[in-house]
């Protein structure tokens, strides 16, 4: 396996990250801490996950539970690195929906408020079994929240110990570097990656994220 250095982290990841958006769909439930342990023992150190990935109806597929009746992809990572978490960087996200009241995530739902982060923290972490967690990803833009409030919390975060490093996902070029900006701007910790879909077909971040990325590396 090779190892990268993630961003200006000093931490070195796989360069393959084990993906666990289906984990308990494929594979079911009984299987996927068998797949996360297999990983493991491959080399692979760096596992993402989400606070909404899992159970919910979206991921519904004919021949396995409902998600009512499904673990979490977070509790399933938990149990496969159960006794193994030094060896790993755990990456989960908050932002999407995850309930149906008004502040229970999502675009319109304050996904990236105080009030959803820190609550959100605390059931990743309780569902991972662990009291900390590596990366932790703002999973979409939130256009109701003020960004200075999100990386506020996400700062808190860190100096509770609860986080290690904030991250950014789906985010685009220019709302990547206001972050990057306003971090500086207010000494908070800054955020370390930014997750984005990339294949053959979706090919997006060739002309927006990647061409700003190396001009917006934190000094230091």
């Amino acid at each position: 396996m090779r190892y990268t250095l993630l961003g200006r982290t000093g931490v070195r990841v796989s360069t393959l990250c084990l993906g666990t958006a289906f984990l308990g769909i494929a594979p079911l439930e009984a299987d996927a801490p068998r797949l996360v342990a297999r990983a493991i023992d491959g080399g692979v150190n760096f596992l993402d996950t989400a606070n909404s990935y899992g159970n919910q109806t979206r991921f519904d597929r004919p021949g396995i539970p409902p998600a009512a009746d499904r673990p979490s992809s977070e509790e399933l990572v938990g149990r496969g690195v159960r006794g193994r978490r030094h060896e790993v960087v755990i990456a989960t996200k908050v932002q999407e929906r995850v309930g149906d009241g008004p502040n229970d995530g999502g675009p319109a739902g304050g996904g990236l408020t105080r009030r959803h982060i820190m609550s959100q923290c605390e059931r990743s972490l309780r569902r991972l079994g662990t009291d900390y967690i590596d990366v932790y990803y703002a999973h979409h833009p939130d256009p109701t929240t003020p960004l200075d409030q999100t990386l506020r919390a996400f700062d808190d975060l860190v100096h509770q110990g609860k986080v290690r490093y904030p991250a950014l996902s789906n985010y685009p070029a220019w709302e990547l570097t206001r972050a990057l900006w306003l971090a500086d701007r207010l000494r908070l910790d800054p955020p370390v990656a930014m997750e984005m879909p990339y294949n053959l077909l979706d090919r997006g971040v060739d002309r927006d994220a990647l061409p700003v990325a190396p001009h917006q590396a934190p000094a230091g």
